[in-house]
């Protein structure tokens, strides 16, 4: 997982997670590009906390799904993408678990760690529902197009 995203999501759930629509908010356009010049600027640079704890809490959750979108190949990879749609058409729970299990087990090694920091990140989000109404579904519903 490149450093800038771990201090991203670091930054991220430093701030107030209880922001309504927190991931269906699409940030200050010009401030991200802003952002994506900075980082562009200083590829070398490890330590990014500082630069994204001055960023809003939507910018940021802007900045992490217009990162995943803008990936050479999407997070899930297009190799894999028929199977990770196959398990959500499953006609059982089992069935559709075993399919996405076994889909994430043969993702590349840095999708899948990159999938599950960003799992993580959704999950602690998730956890603060009642105020942000981004329960699970609307997560799903806002990032599945930025990592399929």
């Amino acid at each position: 997982v490149p450093d800038f995203l771990k201090d991203c999501i670091l930054a991220l759930i430093s701030q107030d997670l209880t922001t309504e629509g927190i991931f269906r908010k699409s940030g200050n356009i010009r401030g991200l590009k802003d952002m994506c010049d900075t980082l562009d600027a200083q590829p070398n640079r490890h330590d990014w906390l500082d630069f994204f704890q001055a960023q809003s809490n939507v910018q940021l959750a802007a900045f992490i799904k217009r990162f995943l979108r803008e990936l050479p190949e999407p997070l899930l990879t297009w190799k894999l993408h028929k199977l990770f749609i196959m398990s959500s058409k499953a006609t059982t729970l089992i069935g559709a678990l075993s399919i996405m299990h076994y889909a994430i087990c043969i993702l590349p090694k840095p999708n899948r760690d990159m999938l599950l920091t960003v799992l993580a990140l959704l999950h602690w989000i998730a956890q603060h529902s009642a105020h942000n109404k981004m329960d699970y579904e609307n997560l799903a519903r806002v990032m599945a197009p930025n990592i399929l």
